[in-house]
């Protein structure tokens, strides 16, 4: 698949010497990121190389590194966990774990709440490979106990069943609203024991070249994840390998 993206780039090169850059290049997105980032990367990038052409696919972390070794994608947008020593990675921005409760829920006013002063309560777990084992670290490493509701593979499902008060959850992707696909709202609250953040990374074949549109794109995703980038977050740093 690699080989025959780089012959079809040297084609449309050779055929349009000095034209903008085009082509099609293949990301790949962890769900949660997908849905928090991608559509302000993919609308920006349209934008300012309209000719390349980008196709995403989601998945959850094993689906994005079994698409990253099949040459079936070139590049990805994910956590740093999980990664095979054949895959590369290049940090983005780090994002601490939250606590999300429904607006009326009793302590939804905190600023910040402990783990262990919810782990009588209802949880509700995003269901995926690895990130269920992240998810149950939290729990271990402050000496609580998760009391698991609901398990499901959709962030938004989730969301809603926390909105409407059927438990609490941990995200790290905080979307830029407070509400519920279904308009309920929803606090996001630190966690007190200050657990370390999840890195975002780009990630990409170690052994691959990369093609110029990749590239361009890889390039464009730092910046929008560096301070004062298309995201704004403080929390994002130059990039570097992970």
């Amino acid at each position: 698949r690699l080989l025959l993206s780089h012959a079809r780039d040297f084609t449309r090169s050779a055929e349009s010497l000095g034209a903008d850059l085009s082509g099609d290049i293949a990301i790949g997105s962890f769900v949660t990121l997908a849905a928090r980032f991608m559509p302000g990367l993919l609308a920006e990038f349209g934008r300012r190389v309209p000719r390349v052409s980008v196709s995403l696919e989601e998945g959850n972390q094993q689906e994005i590194m079994d698409g990253l070794t099949s040459g079936r994608l070139e590049l990805a947008l994910a956590y740093a966990y999980a990664v095979p020593d054949e895959i590369l990675g290049e940090r983005l921005a780090e994002l601490p774990p939250h606590i999300l409760v429904s607006a009326d829920h009793r302590l939804a006013d905190r600023s910040e709440i402990s783990l262990k002063e919810l782990a009588g309560e209802p949880f509700i777990l995003l269901d995926l490979p690895f990130s269920r084992d992240y998810f149950f670290n939290l729990f271990l490493a402050c000496g609580a106990e998760p009391r698991i509701a609901y398990r499901s593979r959709s962030p938004e499902l989730i969301r809603g069943l926390v909105a409407h008060g059927q438990g609490y959850t941990i995200h790290n992707a905080l979307p830029g609203r407070d509400l519920s696909y279904d308009g309920r709202r929803i606090s996001a609250l630190a966690i007190s024991e200050r657990p370390a953040p999840v890195h975002v990374v780009a990630l990409r074949l170690r052994r691959q070249n990369m093609r110029p549109a990749v590239r361009l794109f890889a390039d464009f995703m730092a910046e929008a994840f560096a301070p004062g980038g298309l995201f704004g977050l403080p929390s994002g740093m130059p990039a570097r390998p992970a």
